[in-house]
């Protein structure tokens, strides 16, 4: 009567981390597109098609987090991998093993990719702020440093005055 309890969350292991899989790698490419459009698309319009694409893949994501996590605090162990390898020999544990090996991969692959995406972003704001502070004219000098005598004097007109 013990083993199938032990069964049911195994089955349940492999079924969530088949999800995950599947969800990482939908992520994945969807994460790559982003970048492609981050790269080549300096007017912004086509990176919005690509984050609505992605935002369902995430939610989904999240949703997947919470049942491992319900999973987890159910049988009140830490992680997954202590769970699974907590179990008895069985074809279902090394099936979990195997697949929770190859969404380790998966995942830290998408942490890279997320890494790189952030830099992309960062690199966008940059070239954002730099053509607006062009439009309005906009000196980049000691205004965004406060430790200057001459704080804030170095432009001509404000960023943000009702008469520009």
């Amino acid at each position: 009567m013990q083993m199938e309890p032990q069964q049911d969350i195994l089955k349940e292991s492999v079924a969530l981390l088949r999800q995950q899989l599947l969800l990482t790698t939908d992520c994945l490419k969807k994460i790559k597109d982003l970048k492609e459009a981050l790269k080549h698309n300096n007017s912004g319009a086509g990176v919005t098609p690509v984050v609505q694409a992605l935002e369902p893949a995430l939610k989904e994501f999240s949703l997947l987090q919470k049942k491992q996590g319900g999973l987890l605090q159910q049988t009140k162990m830490p992680q997954l991998a202590d769970l699974i390898k907590g179990q008895p020999d069985s074809v279902e544990r090394d099936v979990a093993l195997r697949l929770l090996d190859k969404a380790a991969k998966q995942s830290e692959k998408l942490r890279a990719e997320i890494a790189g995406s952030e830099i992309l972003l960062q690199h966008s704001k940059k070239f954002i702020d730099f053509h607006v502070n062009l439009m309005s004219g906009v000196a980049a000098s000691t205004t965004y440093g406060p430790g200057s005598a001459a704080y804030g004097e170095a432009r001509e007109r404000k960023m943000f005055e009702a008469d520009i």
